[in-house]
């Protein structure tokens, strides 16, 4: 299940509904794709306008931004770790249905840079599996990475985070079977 709570000192309205002020909404599986896409939910996710939540007690508030949006679009990174560097990895491994696509979105903070350092994708082995990698895929999209192949890049990039850009892993499998396949990046914010 997942709720969301207007975290805000005024009414708000999302996908056309409206919350009070503190109150959670249960949106309903045949809702869950129009809350998960709605920029302006996201953004007030990112910004603490808005809570994700898996019920609506209150102590089931999900407070990690990026944990909260994956859980709003039913994407759960199966691998996150954390390096004593302070490096962080996002991983997106799942078995993507015939002629669909997983994704997994990483926002970056308001504020800060993502120092980018790996990149990689892996079970692409064929031109109808691609996993790919996509700065700011939610306004102008910049493919930092694809691949057909299973491969890892060494990159240094850095992506300044405005609380609205993410970092996308997009898993695409246009044959007629499901197929395992997995993405990953390597990065750490200051």
């Amino acid at each position: 299940m997942i709720y969301i709570k207007n975290a805000d000192t005024i009414i708000r309205t999302w996908v056309g509904q409206q919350i009070g002020i503190g109150a959670y909404y249960l949106v309903l599986p045949t809702e869950e794709i129009a809350w998960a896409n709605d920029p302006a939910l996201l953004t007030d996710v990112t910004n603490g306008k808005a809570v994700v939540a898996k019920d609506d007690s209150g102590s089931n508030n999900i407070t990690d931004v990026n944990v909260a949006i994956n859980y709003l679009k039913g994407n759960l990174p199966q691998v996150v770790q954390t390096f004593p560097d302070g490096s962080i990895e996002r991983r997106l491994a799942t078995s993507v249905g015939a002629y669909s696509s997983s994704t997994l979105d990483y926002p970056v903070t308001n504020g800060k840079t993502l120092y980018l350092k790996k990149m990689s994708g892996n079970g692409a082995l064929s031109p109808d599996i691609k996993v790919e990698i996509i700065w700011d895929a939610t306004g102008t999209p910049i493919v930092k990475f694809v691949t057909h192949e299973s491969i890892s890049e060494d990159t240094l990039e850095q992506l300044v985070g405005d609380g609205v850009k993410v970092l996308r892993i997009k898993l695409t499998n246009d044959s007629g079977q499901s197929e395992s396949v997995s993405g990953a990046w390597i990065g750490k914010e200051e």
